[in-house]
C-alpha cells in the first residue's frame, strides 16, 4: 500500500512538472521547437507556432513541411549540421511568413543525448533580432553617410585652398 502512495505522488509530481515545464516554454517569447532525429516536431511554443502560422495546426508533423511547404529536408539544415557536427549550430536567416511578418532570426539547433549517447532530439531556439539588426543597419547607414559628408567637405576644402592660393599667386604676380 506505501508503494502504491509513492507511486501515485511521484505520477503527482511528475505531471505537475510537465505542466510547469508546459507553462514555462509556452510563456517564452522566442521560438522553442523539440524535433526527432528524423525531423518529426516533437513540441513547438506558441512563439514558433505564431512565426510559423501554425498556431491553429498544433499537430506534429515534419519541420520542413510544416514550417517551410516543402516536401523534402531544407538544403542548408541546421539540425542536419548539428548532426554532423555533434554541437550546437547557429545561423542568421532573413525571417519571411506569406506577407505575415518579416524580420531576421538567430536559429540555434542543439542535439540532445541519451544515456548511450546517441542523439535522442534536437532543440532548436529561435530568436527575433529584428529590431537589433535594423538598428545595426541604420547605424552603419548614418556612419556610410557622415563619411560621405566628410569626404565632400574636405573636398570643397581642398577647393577653397586651391582657389585661394591661385587668387593670392595671381594678386602677387599683379603686383610685381
Amino acid at each position: 500500500m506505501v508503494i502504491k502512495g509513492k507511486q501515485i505522488i511521484q505520477t503527482g509530481i511528475a505531471a505537475q512538472s510537465e505542466e510547469l515545464l508546459q507553462t514555462l516554454l509556452s510563456v517564452v517569447q522566442d521560438g522553442i521547437c523539440f524535433l526527432s532525429p528524423d525531423c518529426d516536431i516533437l513540441y513547438q511554443n506558441p512563439a514558433m507556432r505564431f512565426w510559423y502560422g501554425a498556431e491553429e495546426r498544433k499537430e506534429a508533423g515534419k519541420c520542413y513541411a510544416l514550417y517551410h511547404g516543402r516536401t523534402a529536408p531544407c538544403e542548408n539544415c541546421l539540425m542536419q549540421k548539428a548532426k554532423q557536427s555533434h554541437k550546437t549550430e547557429e545561423k542568421e536567416v532573413l525571417f519571411e511568413n506569406t506577407g505575415r511578418m518579416t524580420g531576421w532570426k538567430r536559429v540555434f539547433c542543439s542535439p540532445v543525448y541519451g544515456t548511450s549517447g546517441e542523439i535522442k532530439l534536437f532543440v532548436e531556439y529561435v530568436r527575433d533580432f529584428t529590431e537589433e539588426r535594423e538598428a545595426a543597419l541604420s547605424a552603419e547607414l548614418v556612419e556610410a553617410q557622415n563619411r560621405e559628408l566628410l569626404d565632400v567637405l574636405n573636398q570643397r576644402e581642398e577647393e577653397h585652398l586651391r582657389l585661394e592660393k591661385k587668387r593670392t599667386e595671381s594678386m602677387n604676380q599683379s603686383f610685381q
